[in-house]
């Protein structure tokens, strides 16, 4: 058994280290934010105070169905194109807890509104 660990254990940390190296490489990025769903029906990533649109690259056609608004989400993503709102394509979502508008930054909902993504 702790011969057959000593070669699991390695052979782990390998692909987790080759992984990350692909995703360096490839341009792709990892986030955590907040979701908020327009009425529109469009989904943003809230990082760092600044909206993201996301863009459904998973390949499953409502790949953002079950997301609410203030939902703490995690994503592997193209980069953030630089525009207000920013935009990214999104590979990979997870969902990683509950939440509500309020967790979002009021300075960043009056800033969308003011721009028509939300009401």
């Amino acid at each position: 058994m702790k011969k057959a660990l000593s070669f699991v254990l390695p052979g782990l940390i390998l692909v987790l280290i080759v992984g990350l190296l692909v995703l360096f490489v490839s341009g792709k990025g990892i986030s955590t934010g907040y979701c908020l769903v327009t009425e529109r029906g469009d989904c943003l990533i809230i990082l760092d105070n600044a909206p993201v649109v996301m863009g459904n690259r998973t390949g499953r056609e409502n790949a953002f169905g079950t997301l609410e608004t203030g939902d703490r989400i995690w994503i592997l993503h193209d980069g953030i194109q630089e525009s207000y709102p920013g935009k990214t394509g999104v590979y990979l979502i997870v969902r990683t807890g509950d939440g509500a508008i309020t967790d979002i930054p009021e300075q960043v909902l009056n800033s969308l509104r003011e721009l028509g993504w939300i009401s």
